[in-house]
């Protein structure tokens, strides 16, 4: 699918926009070099462009979360310390890569001003974590490994 289909069911603005169920890793590769073109390619900036807060906790069960809120944002919890596939990497490096990891995931929520953002497709989908992982690495140059099924 070409890149240019990748926004066709809402508007193509930062960050209101929603991406098609199954979207490839071409196609986050192509959404990541788009923000990295308008905003260069520091993912704390667009947290704060498009309604995120970043809050750092240790967690148990994940490197990193999504959680929606009211008014249109989201917050992205990350745990730097806990990604075993990035050990040799620091934890700022980690960091990056969890942020752009879920800012991907934002893209599969509906965005409206003033409302709650409300998750499109099921959650923990393969695919989704495809995309997600394909555009961290895009941005950040780290590849990451996929976590083998118990």
């Amino acid at each position: 699918m070409p890149a240019s289909t990748i926004t066709a069911e809402m508007s193509p603005a930062w960050p209101h926009r929603l991406l098609a169920r199954e979207s490839t890793s071409a196609q986050a590769q192509a959404l990541s070099a788009e923000l990295v073109e308008l905003f260069g390619p520091d993912p704390y900036v667009w947290l704060a462009s498009g309604g995120f807060e970043l809050v750092e906790q240790q967690m148990s069960h994940f490197h990193g979360l999504l959680q929606p809120f009211s008014r249109d944002r989201f917050r992205v919890v990350v745990d730097p310390r806990s990604l075993p596939s990035f050990a040799a990497a620091s934890d700022e490096e980690r960091r990056r890569v969890i942020i752009c990891h879920e800012i991907a995931r934002s893209f599969f929520f509906e965005r409206r001003p003033a409302a709650r953002p409300e998750r499109r497709w099921p959650i923990n989908e393969r695919w989704e974590e495809i995309f997600c992982d394909a555009f961290a690495s895009a941005v950040t140059g780290c590849p990451q490994q996929q976590e083998e099924a118990a």
